[in-house]
Formats: C-alpha cells, sequence, structure tokens
C-alpha cells in the first residue's frame, strides 16, 4: 500500500497519527487515534467508523490489517454534543486538490454535499466522489486515484457535455461549478 496515498498504518497499540494545520496553514497538534477507544468513537455509527474530534476527518479502520484510511466529505463531522467542548479550527494535514476543490465549490454553493465512494477491501481505489445539493442530488461525479490532478469531471445532466478533464484543480472547479448551475437551471432550481 505504499502507493496508496490515502492509507496510514496502525502502530501495535491499534493507534495512528491524525496530523493538522491550523486556518494558517501552519502545523498544528495531531491527534492520536485509536481503534479501540470508544472515546474518540464517540460520533460513529459503525465501528469501523472514526471521526477525527479536532478537525473532523472521517477515518475508516481495518485493525486486523493494520491500516486506516482517511475519506473526504463535505460537510465535515463531527458535531460536538450541546455539552462537549468546541471543536478546533484544524484542518487534516496534505490537502490535495480534491480538498481545495471541495473548499471552493462549497463557497460557491454553500448547501453542497459531497461523498467519497467507500470499497469493503482498503487496497480498493476510492478516487470518486459525488457532489450534490438538495433536489440535485449526486449530479456532479469527480475521480482521480490520488485526489491530485488531472480528474475527470462527469455529470448525469443531458444538457451538459458527459464528462470533462481537469489538468488542475482550478479548472475541475470551473467544470463543477458550471455544471451544478446549468443543472439547477434546467431543473428549475436556478
Amino acid at each position: 500500500m505504499e502507493n496508496d496515498p490515502w492509507t496510514v498504518s496502525i502502530d501495535e497499540f491499534g493507534t495512528w497519527l491524525c496530523e493538522h494545520t491550523d486556518e494558517a496553514g501552519h502545523t498544528a497538534l495531531s491527534t492520536r487515534l485509536n481503534a479501540a477507544n470508544g472515546k474518540v468513537d464517540s460520533f460513529s455509527t459503525r465501528p469501523d467508523r472514526l471521526h477525527c474530534p479536532d478537525c473532523g476527518t472521517l477515518w475508516r479502520v481495518w485493525e486486523s490489517r493494520g491500516v486506516a484510511k482517511y475519506y473526504i466529505e463535505y460537510p465535515c463531522q463531527p458535531i460536538p454534543p450541546p455539552s462537549g467542548p468546541p471543536v478546533s479550527n484544524f484542518c487534516r494535514a496534505r490537502w490535495k486538490d480534491i480538498d481545495h476543490i471541495v473548499a471552493a465549490v462549497s463557497q460557491a454553493f454553500p448547501d453542497l454535499t459531497v461523498s467519497q465512494h467507500q470499497y469493503v477491501h482498503p487496497p480498493d481505489d476510492e478516487g470518486i466522489w459525488w457532489c450534490g445539493l438538495p433536489g440535485l442530488r449526486d449530479n456532479v461525479q469527480i475521480e482521480s486515484w490520488n485526489g491530485m490532478g488531472p480528474l475527470s469531471v462527469e455529470t448525469d445532466d443531458p444538457y451538459c457535455a458527459n464528462s470533462g478533464e481537469a489538468a488542475t484543480a482550478e479548472e475541475a472547479i470551473d467544470l463543477i461549478t458550471e455544471r451544478i448551475k446549468r443543472y439547477r437551471v434546467t431543473m428549475g432550481n436556478g
């Protein structure tokens, strides 16, 4: 899995680091996550899913295989409990083009949702994301094996070209934004 950009190794104690940066992009404190620790897992609905309590990154864990993989989704979780401490203003370290794309498109469409494909086995390629809005669910698909350009942008909108290639994050942002705007107009929502 040395070529897999999403995977980290779990140590002999069942832990790994979720590395962070602060709002200015400087290295911030990391959070040690533990696959067996129910306290870290308090926001999960399944035992193989953890959210970092400091940045909201979703991790899927295969403890028996000694790996954890992070996923890019929007909006991020967790939402802290009413009586709990506030979530820090940390971001997961080592952002990829897909992170920048999601951040920019969510600025244009605050109600955007993004979900990353999740296969069953850790070595499977999971470089597929779906972007949707209420009433326009999953109408744009982004593909990149490593989250970096070039990226393929596809849509199920019959009025748009079926797919487009984006060499950079900026090109992908333009393609996705144009497709969502066009799709909203054709559906009478824009």
